[in-house]
């Protein structure tokens, strides 16, 4: 039974092939606008973080509580009053980094639509 072998095309055919040509001025990429729900997005997520925090907060109440509740105390109320202030310090200090970079692009943001809308009035 004869085998029949695939023919395969002369390697240096492909090797002298003309290359491509390539664009001398490829097109310009489009400027990207930025996603305009980008904003309210961000402040969703920051207001889920503090949830978060107010959860963790309450947590810590209800175990306060329940520890006021027994005789004797099962854990030192310090150290309740502890974690307490340091999630509280923590949300604070989460707060106040992430909304200084925000505040940071939105001071960027006006100064940028201020001169659009100034170019956009003087060539009108």
């Amino acid at each position: 039974m004869a085998v029949h072998k695939a023919k395969r095309s002369n390697p240096l055919a492909q090797h002298n092939a003309q290359p491509k040509p390539q664009h001398a001025n490829p097109a310009p990429q489009a400027r990207r606008r930025p996603n305009p729900l980008a904003t309210p997005q961000l402040y969703e997520i920051l207001n889920q973080l503090n949830r978060g925090y107010g959860t963790v907060l309450i947590s810590l109440d209800n175990l306060e509580l329940m520890n006021t509740a027994t005789r004797p105390e099962v854990l030192p109320a310090d150290c309740l009053r502890d974690l307490r202030n340091r999630t509280e310090e923590l949300r604070a200090l989460a707060n106040r980094e992430l909304l200084a970079v925000l505040a940071g692009h939105k001071e960027r943001d006006a100064a940028h639509f201020g001169r659009s809308s100034k170019t956009a009035k003087r060539q009108a």
